[in-house]
């Protein structure tokens, strides 16, 4: 009879149980299986609590964390008394008890872990054990940031005011990294100094140079520091994103600004010039620069001389860019090396032959002609007297042939006198002639 008795209390205390939806109600594992959790309530009904609603942390793992014969609690999502199930909630129990830690949090500032599950454009949706937590795209670490790039990565943020109403928290990512890279900056402010080496990533790059971050502190690499050749702009030595070694030079704490050194000393190509290069070597250099006085050319990187304007050629130069172009490559004299100011002169027109135009030729043909004609002068006035001196023989001579004239004339009388008899003797021939023929 006892025993009926107790049985019956039983069977009434049953009856007499209710479950209601939003209630939090206690029960034993009775299956661990198929993605559900099937939990004994003590009614006539068992509670099924799918996987999904155990823990939003997805470490969490029922099939390891939950042994068959446990006492678990739970929060009643739906009780269907057609279907005799009970749909039970872990997680929700999770967030409820996850508000009074939310306002623990938001006092104390202490960091909060949580999954990044939705991108709502305006920033994102994360969740924290069941609570939705809103993160402004403002909010995050970094700059005009990709959201869709979040969805599904966990997040360290600070959480900074709830609406329990809405059930919605508002967090920020961003006052947690500021806070963080001000105490690496104080750090490193603390122990910098000039003349360490140091290494850093490449933050930003500008015409001017390349911004590049310490670990907390930006410092800048001028462009003139990057590479001892001459260059235009910062990318054609560093990337963003690329890690780098660097050397102090310079350190401004009151103005918070440092100066930082990229290319090496040892690769100055100034170090061992003397070795390389001599006064009088002829070189083959490459034209960088055209300014109104002249051209720089390049014989190595590094290593620039100067073509003065007056040593590009023999001929007229109005501008170099008549003669010479970026990027040509010409052969050049080494003039001088001034290692203490860091110059080297250069000339084309040392290995040309000198070209003279027409006029100056003229100019010099007669000039060339009056020079040769005043060192004939001499020998022809000598010519001159020469001739004089002959002249005068010769007019000797005719007055000694005057004084013999008379003699001559004489003699030309004798000779007409005695004409006659050598014409009579030559008729008396004839005569005698002309009668022997006749006698033939």
């Amino acid at each position: 009879m006892g025993n009926e008795v107790t049985e019956f209390e039983k069977l009434l205390e049953e009856s007499l149980k209710e479950i209601r939806s939003g209630s939090i109600t206690k029960g034993v594992v009775a299956n661990v299986a198929n993605g559900n959790i099937i939990i004994d309530l003590g009614l006539k009904y068992d509670g099924i609590m799918p996987y999904s609603e155990y823990s939003d942390e997805a470490e969490h793992n029922p099939e390891n964390e939950l042994k068959v014969g446990q006492e678990i609690e739970a929060y009643v999502v739906r009780v269907n008394d057609m279907d005799g199930t009970v749909l039970l909630s872990r997680r929700k129990i999770e967030g409820m008890k996850m508000w009074e830690e939310i306002d623990n949090w938001i006092e104390s500032k202490k960091p909060v872990d949580v999954k990044v599950i939705k991108d709502v454009g305006a920033g994102l949706i994360a969740n924290k054990n069941g609570i939705q937590v809103f993160i402004p795209a403002s909010q995050l670490a970094e700059k005009d940031a990709r959201l869709e790039d979040y969805v599904g990565r966990n997040l360290k943020v600070r959480f900074l005011e709830v609406n329990k109403d809405r059930k919605r928290v508002v967090a920020s990512e961003r006052v947690l990294a500021r806070e963080a890279r001000a105490e690496q900056e104080a750090a490193v402010w603390a122990k910098i100094k000039e003349g360490e080496q140091l290494t850093g990533t490449v933050k930003q790059l500008e015409k001017f140079g390349a911004f590049v971050d310490l670990g907390g502190v930006d410092g800048l690499i001028h462009i003139s520091e990057l590479s001892w050749g001459r260059i235009k702009s910062p990318s054609e030595v560093l990337s963003v994103g690329q890690p780098v070694t660097v050397y102090v030079l310079s350190v401004d704490k009151e103005n918070r600004k440092i100066a930082l050194g990229y290319k090496k000393a040892e690769d100055n190509p100034w170090n061992n010039i003397e070795d390389k290069y001599h006064v009088g070597d002829v070189v083959e250099v490459k034209i960088e620069r055209l300014v109104p006085f002249g051209a720089f050319a390049q014989l190595e990187v590094g290593l620039e001389g100067l073509i003065h304007i007056s040593q590009i050629s023999h001929k007229r130069v109005g501008t170099p860019a008549e003669v010479l172009k970026v990027g040509q490559y010409v052969n050049a004299k080494i003039m001088e090396i001034d290692t203490e100011k860091k110059k080297i002169e250069l000339s084309m027109k040392e290995l040309e032959e000198p070209e003279i135009d027409l006029k100056e030729k003229e100019e010099a043909i007669a000039e060339k002609a009056t020079e040769e004609v005043k060192t004939e002068a001499p020998v022809e006035e000598k010519a001159v007297e020469e001739v004089k001196a002959e002249a005068s023989a010769e007019e000797k001579v005719v007055e000694e042939v005057k004084a013999e004239t008379p003699t001559e004339e004489k003699a030309v009388e004798e000779v007409k006198t005695e004409e006659p008899t050598e014409e009579v003797e030559e008729n008396v021939s004839t005569d005698a002639d002309e009668d022997e023929i006749k006698h033939y």
